[in-house]
């Protein structure tokens, strides 16, 4: 399969599946549905059966997740709360500072009304700390309880342009054009910055994507031709990329220039999530993280996700070496196999108060509409 950077490959973000539990009359074709004392929507799907959905769906994305962790620390991320500093002379083990300590967490985690398996995994989390969890409604106007909160969020971009100003959010990403001002050494393969206009009259094939939020599938385009039915306008920025396979992919939660908590994702673009820790390639993974974060972490948020993996030639199959998929917004990527207290320790983060943004963060908030 050929592809870079998204195409033929699981989405970014979570795709909106039915929540198990208790369920609720609801209009127009969604539902409403209880998870862990969560209300979220859920879409109606036709033909399709509701059990098979829930149970099928959910057990396949949270499976591999709860296979590895169990609620048990893994390599990548020890359990904080059995570890404990030295010992007062004559006196009892203090117990150490947990991770997310460093963490602005002063508030409740607010998730966007429609259900995520990521959205579950981080509200459990977030009850394990005593956080308190509130599910957003669906009119996109926040319970007045939640005014003048330290709020942090989880959710789409779409969802959070109703929400940010009211419950004062700052939302971290990174810069539009990132990937493009990566050498190819770290991309291993052409991307540049352009317009749709100038996508449009390509002529070899090229793998096509918005820079930001999803304007349009991302893809491997045969052509320009073939992107002359988006009904965007010209001037639409777009990433033109060299046609490249990833012959596997995992993503990374990223806080304060570390790996807190990391995934495979993918293989040959299929859906295939396995926990970072014990995997194979895990050395290779941190390896090129680090050195990436050493030449351009200054160039991303303190909290932010970044997708990673081997690139190899779409027709000689040979390796050229480890290569930056993408970057995306901590809070609204999948978790996948990612050990869920490293990935709310950097949604916290990534979407919080605005007065808790510290000034090197300031450049990556996202601009209100």
């Amino acid at each position: 399969m050929t592809y870079t950077g998204g195409a033929g490959r699981p989405s970014g973000r979570d795709s909106y599946i039915p929540a198990m539990s208790a369920t609720l009359p609801s209009p127009m074709g969604v539902r409403a549905a209880l998870v862990d004392g969560v209300r979220f929507a859920v879409p109606t799907i036709a033909g399709v059966s509701r059990t098979n959905t829930i149970h099928d769906v959910r057990a396949q994305t949270l499976g591999p997740v709860r296979a590895a962790h169990d609620g048990r620390p893994g390599p990548d991320c020890p359990d904080p709360l059995s570890a404990r500093a030295a010992p007062e002379p004559g006196g009892a083990p203090a117990e150490a500072a947990p991770p997310w300590a460093t963490v602005e967490r002063t508030g409740p985690l607010a998730l966007a009304p429609w259900y995520t398996p990521t959205a579950e995994l981080l509200a459990g989390a977030a009850r394990r700390r005593g956080m308190e969890v509130v599910g957003l409604p669906g009119d996109g106007r926040p319970p007045a309880g939640l005014r003048g909160r330290a709020v942090h969020y989880y959710g789409g971009p779409g969802y959070a342009r109703r929400v940010a100003a009211e419950l004062d959010l700052a939302l971290l990403e990174a810069d539009q054009d990132w990937l493009t001002g990566l050498p190819e050494t770290v991309t291993r393969r052409r991307v540049t910055a352009a317009t749709l206009a100038e996508a449009r009259r390509l002529t070899r094939p090229a793998f096509v994507k918005p820079p930001r939020d999803k304007g349009f599938p991302a893809a491997v385009y045969p052509g320009g031709g073939a992107l002359a039915e988006i009904g965007l306008p010209a001037g639409t920025p777009v990433q033109i990329a060299e046609v490249v396979a990833f012959t596997r992919e995992f993503r990374l939660f990223l806080l304060d220039g570390e790996v807190r908590a990391g995934s495979q994702y993918a293989t040959h673009g299929v859906l295939d999530a396995r926990p970072l820790a014990g995997h194979p390639d895990r050395a290779a993974v941190l390896g090129f993280t680090a050195d990436l974060l050493a030449a351009h972490g200054g160039t991303l948020p303190s909290a932010v996700v970044v997708d990673v993996g081997p690139v190899a030639d779409p027709v000689t199959g040979s390796v050229r070496g480890w290569g930056v998929v993408e970057a995306n917004m901590a809070w609204f990527s999948s978790a996948y196999a990612a050990e869920p207290d490293g990935v709310l320790d950097t949604v916290l983060r990534a979407a919080g108060p605005r007065a808790a943004v510290a000034a090197r963060d300031r450049p990556f908030v996202r601009s209100r509409p």
